[in-house]
């Protein structure tokens, strides 16, 4: 009789990405086929002679095996295993102080939120860090990349606040 063992575990990022690898190791004469589940939803069954077999996972949930046969006989075996995909939605968000007088003297706080840190920053200007500070006026883009690989892009705006002064007074006449 044939068994099926599923293994591996991952994370998926949220709007695309690589998929996650599972593999499902073989005992028993191949060739064989198996079902497997997703969030307890049964997939179509595969047939393969390939041992390991690598199962392309693209979306988040629980994956466990259903069954197991082979193909010549049609002899059921025994199934084991569970792996979990989780997903990364990565939600970075930002804090401006705007730039006064048409000088560089504007910031971004960037907080990158959910995902798997460290954490890496391309902005548009070249900058690496988190943060920017000393920045003129004017639209940034920035792109976090956590551990895992997962990218998210965010547009933040500085904008150029200009002081403007009122100045009120009084006129006397010239008098000698």
């Amino acid at each position: 009789t044939p068994t099926a063992t599923l293994s591996g575990s991952g994370i998926l990022c949220a709007g695309g990405g690589s998929p996650v690898p599972l593999t499902v190791t073989f005992t028993g004469t191949g060739p064989w086929t198996f079902v497997y589940r997703i969030n307890g939803v049964a997939q179509p069954p595969i047939t393969t002679s390939d041992n390991p077999y690598t199962i392309n996972a693209t979306q988040p949930g629980t994956y466990v095996l259903q069954s197991v046969n082979t193909v010549t006989g049609n002899c059921p075996g025994t199934v084991s295993g569970t792996s979990t995909i989780t997903e990364t939605n990565l939600n970075p968000t930002a804090t401006v102080v705007n730039a006064q007088c048409g000088l560089s003297n504007g910031s971004i706080n960037l907080t990158p939120a959910a995902g798997n840190p460290p954490y890496t920053f391309v902005w548009s200007n070249g900058e690496t860090t988190e943060d920017l500070s000393n920045i003129p006026a004017g639209t940034y883009m920035v792109t976090v990349t956590d551990e895992d690989g997962c990218t998210e892009a965010l547009s933040v705006t500085v904008n150029d606040h200009p002081i403007t002064f009122t100045v009120t007074g009084s006129t006397m006449p010239h008098t000698t």
